[in-house]
């Protein structure tokens, strides 16, 4: 573990809080990133799309989409048993994460990074979110769980 969390995850996580929910969406942000998730393909195996945004400077800053099943946004964030598909075992083994998916998230407690593990340090392509109450609720309140 990094000073505020696992090596592979940023410290701007501490700052992200929810600032928008609906019935279809929620939006997170902090000082340099931004998460949305919402109910894009409804009847699918993934209707859940989560979109982040990190913004390294004022002219460079990276984004993403990936599609979510409700079991799969569940555990990424915490709010159900942990769900671990195999194929993806060997992240939750090489960076001694509590769960994982392959280009969707890796989580453990509360310190969790969407798409990939990251090097903890400025410049890395992904979100990293600390879990709080707030965050869970929003998510569990969205899903209808």
């Amino acid at each position: 573990m990094g000073l505020f969390g696992p090596e592979w995850w940023h410290h701007h996580g501490i700052k992200i809080r929810v600032t928008y929910k609906d019935a279809k969406a929620i939006t997170m942000e902090g000082s340099a990133a931004r998460l949305i998730i919402w109910l894009a393909n409804p009847g699918t195996k993934c209707p859940w799309s989560v979109e982040w945004r990190v913004i390294h400077s004022q002219t460079e800053q990276v984004n993403g989409v990936v599609r979510f099943s409700v079991e799969e946004l569940l555990t990424a964030f915490g709010t159900s048993v942990i769900i671990q598909p195999s194929h993806s075992q060997w992240m939750v083994d090489v960076y001694g994460a509590e769960c994982a998916f392959q280009g969707k998230y890796i989580r453990t407690g509360d310190f969790l990074n969407i798409p990939c593990p990251g090097t903890g340090h400025d410049g890395d392509p992904n979100i990293s979110i600390e879990l709080d109450d707030e965050i869970r609720d929003a998510v569990g309140q969205l899903i209808g769980k």
